[in-house]
């Protein structure tokens, strides 16, 4: 295939701290471009992605390979030219890439044929496992009711039953699992992303006897740990799904997990600042469970850190027709719940071991797209965000070398918002344009949950900072 090399200057996306636009390769797609380099290491925004659902196709990994993090099922490798895995890293070398795996025992799930499906299977057929299958030969593994039954992960997992995740012989019969079925294996990757494994006791149909929130907490440090400890042997790192930050003992538990002695790669909060759980097409948390949402990255200096956000998954229309309403019947589109979730990413990005991640999902995780907006550069972060009331309403606000971001996270929308020096601001329709054209302003208004990207205006922005993506 042959690849043109072009100099382009990306309206809305500033170059960090370059004095000229980079190359770039234009692919087939021409909604696509390809940064010819650089790592996480100097993003402004680095991004992760569930894709889990269908099946993989050429053009998904164009649409997906500039993420840093992928998520994908391990049985996807051989769905593009029979090495996802390899077209993916032709086109980004630094993606990740961590095959899903959930961390339950399922009924429903023996893997008789497939030996790389999204679990460790053996319920009743042990596949040459050494210790046998999981529900006859090993009963002991699992987490039990003050009346003896098994614990039902909850609605979403109903034939799928906890592990005791304190217990060491769980550790090691999940590991001999995974290792026999997934290293040295032609779809092995970069990891493991481990779904369901809070750090909060949340979310099952039962307690388990004798069981406390802590304790928990102490057991599920101890199974990520011995997990993160053995796989590193075979170069393996563990994405985990860890849990939504609600209150300040969320907190407590992501510091705690952050310290252990094996840390996993990363942590992922699903369901940050706006998700598609509750009522509306979106829902919008609360000032006070928001701000601990963005405060928790700064606690997080061993592992990183993963915000993910989203909407609706089951009302397809949302995605389509870009516009819904939210959990306090007002009007929203798919744009402002990504800006909102972004700028809010932005406020708490722990800028210092730079070790912070987001994700947004519009539909399901089987169509997922990389947007735009995580293009957007304004360079270093000044200082930490800032908190100004304004006629009875928090307006948030952080500084960076060549802009600002402003988020409003109450029920009501601020109008004239003084800035601290002139600016431009972006939105979701002027953000690739040439910032000569957007105008200057002192004040900016922000409806209920919306956030914003500001340029400074002070002539260190120029229009070489920007370019306009090739034939768009």
């Amino acid at each position: 295939m042959k690849k043109t090399l072009v100099l382009v200057i990306v309206a809305g996306m500033l170059l960090a701290g370059a004095g000229m636009a980079e190359s770039i390769t234009v692919i087939p797609n021409p909604h696509v471009v390809v940064n010819s380099g650089g790592t996480s290491e100097n993003k402004f925004t680095n991004t992760f992605l569930y894709r889990i659902g269908a099946a993989f196709t050429p053009q998904d990994v164009i649409d997906v390979h500039k993420y840093d993090l992928i998520a994908v099922q391990g049985f996807r490798w051989a769905q593009v030219n029979r090495n996802t895995w390899g077209e993916l890293k032709k086109l980004n070398p630094d993606i990740l890439i961590f095959p899903y795996y959930g961390s339950h025992s399922n009924d429903n799930n023996d893997d008789k044929t497939n030996p790389y499906k999204s679990g460790m299977g053996r319920w009743n057929i042990s596949r040459g496992h050494s210790m046998g299958n999981t529900n006859t030969d090993n009963p002991d593994l699992f987490y039990l009711t003050s009346s003896g039954n098994r614990i039902s992960a909850g609605p979403a997992w109903p034939r799928s039953w906890v592990l005791d995740y304190g217990d060491p012989k769980v550790h090691q019969y999940w590991l001999e699992a995974y290792i026999t079925d997934n290293v040295n294996k032609p779809w092995e990757a970069d990891g493991v992303m481990l779904d369901t494994v809070p750090i909060r006791l949340t979310g099952l149909d039962g307690v388990p006897t004798g069981y406390f929130d802590a304790k928990w907490q102490t057991d599920m440090q101890s199974y990520l740990n011995a997990l993160s400890k053995e796989l590193a042997n075979h170069n393996k790192i563990i994405w985990g799904n860890t849990g939504v930050i609600k209150t300040q003992d969320d907190i407590d538990a992501y510091i705690g997990l952050d310290n252990i002695k094996n840390p996993i790669y990363m942590g992922n909060s699903e369901g940050a600042f706006v998700s598609g759980w509750g009522r509306g097409d979106c829902q919008f948390v609360a000032e006070r469970v928001w701000l601990k949402q963005v405060e928790v990255s700064r606690h997080i200096h061993h592992m990183k850190y993963g915000m993910q956000s989203f909407v609706k998954h089951e009302r397809s229309g949302f995605e389509h027709s870009n516009t819904g309403t939210d959990n306090y019947s007002k009007s929203v589109t798919v744009k402002d719940a990504l800006w909102y979730g972004l700028c809010s990413y932005h406020l708490g990005k722990n800028t210092v071991d730079n070790n912070t991640y987001f994700s947004f999902t519009a539909n399901t995780y089987s169509d997922a797209v990389y947007y735009d907006e995580y293009d957007i550069d304004l360079g270093n972060a000044i200082d930490t965000f800032k908190v100004t009331n304004i006629s009875g309403n928090n307006i948030y606000c952080r500084e960076f070398e060549k802009g600002y971001v402003y988020v409003n996270p109450t029920r009501n929308n601020v109008l004239n918002i003084p800035l601290p020096e002139t600016c431009k601001q972006l939105t979701h329709t002027n953000f690739k344009n040439d910032p000569a054209t957007i105008s200057n302003t002192t004040t900016i208004n922000l409806v209920s949950h919306r956030g914003t990207f500001l340029l400074k205006s002070d002539g260190k922005v120029s229009l070489e900072d920007f370019a306009v993506l090739a034939a768009w």
